[in-house]
Formats: structure tokens, C-alpha cells, sequence
């Protein structure tokens, strides 16, 4: 039986997130597993170039890992991720590639909402197109409410990107008719809750989500969204 990906989980205490201790996290990872069978988890706390170092943010994102890990079952499998936030110079940041998305070769990169600089314009460009690294635009259901459709269609029919989408957005008929273009040309998709707090776990609808997602795609197209193929080099 394959198992369920987060690949943008948002629990990883001691961060900057909302969740501020391992047991209030281990307690929100433990109602994930308990009610929906979720056990494998890759954490993006959020990466600044400007406020941290690499080296620094990997040896506090293994610190806040390590006591977690205390906490949980051997069945519960924590992945070290980041959330990259898109900054001027974040190219010439060295180490960035060791932020990327476990057993990938994708840049976990999140841009900002509702604008984008000609600066940063440039600087994604950079990241695009002089990079050896493919990016995975976090959260890219959350740009249709933020970016014009020109913008949208531009960065979907990219060759050399993943997508992480919130299974929340399986609720969205926009982000569905999105999800269907995206899978047509067999891009990368990648699924995460994005929660960030026990509470937002308590009320997250994640066996509905999967239900509509069954709904609206053909099998093998749901198989493509949940379980996407490795990339072969």
C-alpha cells in the first residue's frame, strides 16, 4: 500500500512558525496519522536569505528534527524541506543545494504574494534558467488569487518545474482545471497540508479532499497526481 505524501508540512517547532514546542507538534503529526494514515511528512520552515545563513537554518531545522523525533513513532517519517522565500541575490546564496526537496533534485522556492518586482522577475529568472536545479513553486494554487492568468499560464507551461499544490485546493474547480492541464503534459505535481498549527489539523478535511480528487479525475490521472514518477536524469 502506498503512503500518502505532505510535502509542505508546517509543524516543525522552534522555527518561526506558529507551532512552538515538539509535543505541540508531535501532537498535530500524531491526528494526521491517527485519522487520515499520514506518516510521511517533509517540513519547510521558511528560508530568508537576508536573516540566515544556510548553514545556520540546516542546523536548526536538524536541532528542532532531532527533538521531534523523540516524540514520534518509527512508523511517522519526518523529511527535512525549506520554504525558500524569493529574494534579490537569492541566487548567488551559497549552499542552496542543500535545501533541496528530499530525494529530489527541485529548489523549494516561494514567491511573494500579489506582486512581483522587476527585481525579483530577474532574480526568478535566474533560478530558472542558470540554475542546475529544477524549482518547485510551493503553494501554486494560492497564485491564482494573487497573479493575473498570463502570469499563471506563463510559469505552468514551464518544462523545468515542479508545482506543490495544498489538497485543499482540490476543493477549487479553478485549481482542478489547472491540476488537469498540468497533468496532460505530465508535469511534477506535488502535494502538502501546509498546516501550521494543531488546531487548523483538527478540522482539516483531508479524506474529502481525496474523495473529490476521484471525483474529478480518471484514476490513472489521480495515481499521476499523488504519486509522481521519478524523474529520470
Amino acid at each position: 500500500m502506498r503512503t500518502f505524501t505532505d510535502w509542505s508540512c508546517d509543524l516543525l517547532p522552534m522555527m518561526g512558525g506558529l507551532v512552538t514546542t515538539p509535543e505541540e507538534s508531535a501532537k498535530a503529526l500524531l491526528l494526521l496519522k491517527e485519522k487520515f494514515g499520514l506518516s510521511r511528512f517533509c517540513v519547510t520552515p521558511e528560508f530568508n536569505c537576508e536573516n540566515d545563513s544556510v548553514a545556520s537554518f540546516i542546523a536548526k531545522r536538524e536541532r528542532a528534527c532531532s527533538d521531534l523525533a523523540t516524540l514520534l513513532p518509527p512508523d511517522i517519517k519526518i523529511m527535512q524541506g525549506a520554504s525558500i522565500t524569493l529574494l534579490p541575490r537569492l541566487s548567488e546564496e551559497r549552499g542552496l543545494e542543500k535545501l533541496l526537496l528530499p530525494t529530489t533534485d527541485e529548489l523549494p522556492v516561494r514567491l511573494p504574494f500579489f506582486s512581483m518586482s522587476n527585481e525579483l522577475s530577474i532574480e526568478l529568472n535566474r533560478l530558472l534558467y542558470h540554475s542546475s536545479h529544477r524549482i518547485c513553486f510551493l503553494s501554486f494554487d494560492s497564485y491564482l488569487k494573487c497573479f493575473s492568468r498570463e502570469d499563471i499560464a506563463r510559469w505552468s507551461s514551464l518544462e523545468n518545474v515542479s508545482f506543490q499544490f495544498n489538497y485543499r485546493s482540490l476543493a477549487s474547480r479553478e485549481a482542478l482545471s489547472l491540476l488537469k492541464e498540468l497533468i496532460d503534459r505530465r508535469a511534477t505535481i506535488r502535494f502538502g497540508t501546509e498546516l501550521n498549527a494543531y488546531g487548523k489539523a483538527c478540522y482539516y478535511e483531508f479524506d474529502h479532499y481525496l474523495e473529490l480528487a476521484k471525483t474529478y479525475f480518471s484514476e490513472y490521472e489521480t495515481d499521476l497526481l499523488f504519486f509522481p514518477k521519478k524523474r529520470r536524469k
